[in-house]
């Protein structure tokens, strides 16, 4: 995942309120086709498994949850090895630092890409 500036930029932090700009995406590889999210989400920590971590899930079953349409854009599909969507920073209460997770399906042929999103949309 990278995060971005509205001008560009990579981030490593940006102040509340800030766009950001969100990719998910794999490095260049002849070995796989494109990748498909299937989940993603925010939460308040890096260890997910934690008792108290709170979250909020953006993606699910491949598809955007429709609920969190005002705080993050649904992942737009570039071309097929990246996914972008931009969001306004916020925050989980006073912690200050928002962590994403996304899970994908690395497609290994483009027969296997198509499967995937005409299964979602078809």
């Amino acid at each position: 995942m990278i995060f971005r500036s509205i001008d560009g930029r990579p981030l490593r932090a940006a102040k509340f309120g800030d766009i950001v700009e969100f990719y998910v995406a794999l490095s260049p590889d002849k070995a796989y086709h494109g990748i498909s999210p299937k989940e993603c989400m925010f939460s308040d920590r890096e260890d997910m498994s934690s008792p108290d971590a709170k979250h909020l899930t953006f993606v699910q079953s491949s598809c955007p949850v429709d609920e969190m349409s005002e705080i993050i854009d649904p992942l737009a599909n570039v071309n097929e090895e990246v996914y972008f969507s931009k969001f306004k920073t916020f925050r989980f209460g006073n912690q200050s630092t928002v962590f994403a997770h996304c899970t994908v399906q690395v497609c290994l042929t483009n027969e296997e890409c198509a499967q995937v999103l005409s299964s979602i949309f078809f």
